[in-house]
């Protein structure tokens, strides 16, 4: 699996995802899994797709501002305080999480990606937690 992810940075108006949406479509790239948040006359889309070299590439040349970014993901038990555990971890060995979210879970397990600022160090310390 590619772990990396792609953020889109872009005007915030209608219509935004249906366009990103379509095109990689056109090109045979599913979509995965999908974060969209705005920030005032801005939005911030993440995704992860069947493609993510070649999303990254169509996006890119239709004038998208894109940063690929690597990501974490990890395993937990979908039960409280198991998210308090993981982050208490990288909190204590200094690990910023930039960005997270949850992208699958069932009544047993969540999947959590995180785009953090050392990667290597976050899969030394989780490392029980790594998918």
């Amino acid at each position: 699996m590619d772990k990396n992810i792609i953020r889109i940075i872009t005007e915030n108006k209608a219509g935004i995802l249906y366009a990103l949406s379509k095109l990689l479509a056109k090109e045979g790239i599913n979509v995965e899994d999908i974060v969209a948040t705005t920030f005032g006359d801005k939005a911030m889309i993440m995704l992860m797709s069947s493609d993510q070299k070649k999303a990254l590439s169509v996006i890119q040349n239709n004038g998208y501002h894109v940063l690929e970014e690597e990501s974490v993901i990890i395993k937990l038990k979908n039960q409280p305080g198991a998210l308090a555990e993981v982050t208490k971890l990288l909190a204590k060995t200094n690990i910023n999480i930039m960005s997270a979210v949850i992208i699958n879970k069932d009544t047993h397990h969540a999947f959590f990606v995180m785009v953090v600022d050392n990667p290597v160090k976050t899969q030394e310390v989780l490392s029980a937690y790594i998918v």
